[in-house]
This record gives structure tokens, C-alpha cells and sequence, in this order.
């Protein structure tokens, strides 16, 4: 089969553009998988940070277990009444008539 000279000619910068296209292509990707924020570099860090990041998430099982067990008193009927006074000293502030305030400056 004979080649026609003309047609060789506009294919091959065509051809040389795509292959550069994708050239940069795969090297963008290939840059954010290596540096990424979730790359193959960051997992050295993360696996670094598992041991803190446990130790938080124990940390919090435990206060959402105590939350827990506060709704849970403040849901029953009737209500618990030390966790109402508690509720009313802590979260809203209030005091007691029978208790005396004194402020700091």
C-alpha cells in the first residue's frame, strides 16, 4: 500500500501534540499521587499520626458515653433532679438563693 506524502504530514505534529497532551497528563497525575494531599508520601505521616489520633478517639467514645448517660437521666420521666441542678449551674449558670457569690478581678 502507497502512503499519500500529504496526509503523513499534517498527522504527525497532530499525533506529536496528543502524545505530549497525555504525556502531561500522566505526569500531573502521577505528581499528585506520588505528593498529594492523600499520596503515597503522605502515608508515611498519617501512619505516624495513628497512634495520637486512636488515643483521641478513645478519648472521645468515652465523652459521648458520658453525654450518653446525661440524656438519658435527662429524658426519663421525671427528670433526675441533681442532673437538672447540675444542667442549671454548669451550662446556664445559675446559682443557688442560699449560696453567696464572690467574683474575682
Amino acid at each position: 500500500m502507497l502512503r499519500n506524502s500529504r496526509h503523513d504530514r499534517r498527522l504527525g505534529p497532530r499525533q506529536s501534540l496528543v502524545v505530549l497532551i497525555c504525556l502531561g497528563f500522566a505526569a500531573y497525575f502521577l505528581f499528585h499521587a506520588l505528593n498529594g494531599r492523600h499520596g503515597l508520601l503522605r502515608r508515611g505521616d498519617v501512619v505516624a499520626r495513628l497512634p495520637d489520633l486512636a488515643a483521641e478517639r478513645a478519648a472521645l467514645a468515652h465523652q459521648r458515653q458520658r453525654l450518653e448517660a446525661d440524656v438519658t437521666l435527662l429524658t426519663r420521666d421525671p427528670a433526675d433532679p441533681d442532673m437538672i441542678e447540675e444542667v442549671a449551674r454548669v451550662m446556664l449558670g445559675y446559682v443557688d438563693p442560699r449560696e453567696t457569690v464572690h467574683t474575682l478581678r
